[in-house]
């Protein structure tokens, strides 16, 4: 009798146990599948934008633009390599090439490179998807040649 009696008592755990591991998978993958599409879609995008330049540093987009516009390069130079660099970019995004800011002041012009998807930590190091604006002024001396450029990231 005792022997039948910790038989049932030993199905009937070994019952609960499996019971608690499915729940427990179930629970994982609740939690966890959200967190997964969410970090696999922004790492896709980050995979298929990774060729372009925007993605460097500043110092790095500077260097690039000064080895493309160098210093003491006139103002039409200047406008001839955005003009490149805008239908070479923007072709496939259209939105912004129609959204692009282009300002021209008497010693400096400045435009919107472009965007894109950085992985930043925020919240106790866990890293955020956030859109990345880059945006480039080249400065003029008072004849119109290229003195200075300066790079800016910033957060939409």
């Amino acid at each position: 009798m005792v022997n039948k009696t910790w038989d049932m008592i030993n199905k009937i755990l070994y019952v609960v146990r499996k019971i608690i591991k499915i729940t427990v998978c179930i629970v994982l993958v609740i939690i966890l599948t959200p967190i997964f599409l969410y970090y696999s879609y922004f790492s896709l995008q980050i995979a298929f934008a990774s060729h372009s330049p925007l993605r460097q540093s500043e110092a790095r987009i500077q260097a690039w633009l000064l080895r493309e516009v160098p210093i003491g390069s006139s103002r039409a130079d200047v406008r001839v390599f955005f003009n490149e660099i805008r239908h070479e970019w923007w072709r496939r995004d259209e939105e912004n090439y129609r959204n692009q800011d282009f300002m021209v002041s008497e010693n400096s012009v400045s435009m919107h490179l472009g965007r894109h998807i950085a992985l930043r930590p925020m919240l106790f190091i866990i890293p955020i998807a956030i859109e990345e604006r880059v945006s480039a002024t080249w400065r003029f001396d008072e004849s119109g040649r290229l003195i200075a450029v300066e790079v800016r990231k910033g957060v939409k």
